[in-house]
């Protein structure tokens, strides 16, 4: 048996997960490298809640700048998905079972 989440209105769920991009960038020394991309999606519209691109391995601390990002308003008002989910859905992931990103997460 497969369980699925369906979600039926924004910010109910989100989900959260970090790739390494299958791109390589010049890196600060000129060094072809791939980044990675640490992301979080509404699951019910898709959008972008937030995003933080870097060289170094995924952290408790990326993660923790992309949650904020995604929670508050952004500066650009084309950009509307914010708030706070009611269940954030990740693996878990050092970095998403972190006492940093739980104490991030309490306030």
């Amino acid at each position: 048996m497969v369980y699925r989440r369906e979600s039926y209105y924004p910010n109910e769920i989100w989900q959260a997960d970090h790739t390494p991009l299958d791109i390589l960038v010049l890196n600060e020394k000129g060094k072809p490298e791939r980044p990675w991309l640490t992301i979080i999606l509404d699951d019910y519209s898709r959008a972008v809640a937030g995003y933080f691109l870097s060289f170094q391995a995924p952290s408790a601390i990326q993660t923790s700048l992309v949650l904020h990002q995604a929670i508050w308003k952004k500066s650009n008002s084309d950009w509307q998905i914010c708030g706070i989910p009611e269940t954030f859905y990740t693996d878990h992931g050092s970095d998403f079972t972190s006492n940093h990103l739980e104490q991030v997460a309490i306030d």
